[in-house]
């Protein structure tokens, strides 16, 4: 999400909070942060972006400013990183927003989920609530059932694999708009990673299992796993 694309989001819902956007004053604590970001990161459906507007007053839509934006980016690394389990992936933007400086806070859909800081967050309208029991199962079996059906084509012939803006066993994403089409074999799958043997190249690689979007492909009539850096 670019600059324009943010302030759109943030005008898009200026007399109110959305499902997916959130403002707090730059005075926000790291348990308002924690709070914020685990709803999102449970909640936001695959694809779709969340943001947290940090320096503006969450009823009175003005601007606040940010006094140590050092300090505040400081805050939320060790809240989203160090103080929510599994880690909480994010990016951030500085915009300029009615003639002060804002932080924009983006959480993409987390394929790590369920994130947890205590209690389990989910959204629900323009609120967090605590999830339920059925909710939090629902959390935990998206990625069990994900990893149960690639367990189901171990070793029992190839399957296709596409990448998107990555190439299998690299450390980071690609900086241009890439796709990779390989067939492979599944060797293993764990909780965290999937293990891929290419045989046209020989080489297996490891892949975090939070990349990795399970689908079908068509044409082939066979497994397809969308392999994308993991958020």
């Amino acid at each position: 999400m670019n600059e324009a694309e943010l302030l759109a989001r943030l005008l898009s819902g200026r007399s109110n909070e959305t499902s997916f956007v959130e403002r707090k004053p730059g005075s926000v604590n790291k348990a308002e942060i924690r709070r914020e970001a685990c709803a999102f990161a449970n909640s936001t459906p695959a694809g779709e972006e969340s943001v947290i507007f940090v320096g503006i007053h969450d009823k009175m839509d003005k601007p606040t400013g940010i006094q140590n934006m050092e300090s505040l980016q400081k805050k939320i690394r060790e809240a989203l990183k160090e103080e929510c389990y599994p880690p909480i992936s994010y990016l951030t933007h500085e915009l300029l927003y009615e003639g002060e400086t804002v932080l924009a806070v983006v959480i993409s859909s987390s394929s790590s989920k369920p994130h947890f800081t205590g209690p389990a967050y989910v959204r629900e309208g323009a609120s967090n609530r605590n999830a339920s029991n059925e909710a939090i199962k629902d959390l935990v079996l998206s990625q069990i059932d994900k990893c149960r059906e690639i367990l189901r084509h171990k070793n029992k012939g190839l399957v296709s694999v596409n990448t998107i803006d990555y190439k299998l066993g690299d450390k980071l994403p690609m900086r241009r708009p890439y796709i990779q089409r390989a067939e492979c074999v599944v060797v293993d799958c764990t909780a965290h990673t999937v293990q891929l043997h290419q045989p046209a190249t020989g080489y297996t690689y490891t892949e975090s299992l939070a990349g990795v979007t399970v689908g079908f492909d068509d044409a082939k009539r066979r497994l397809l796993l969308i392999v994308r850096f993991p958020n």
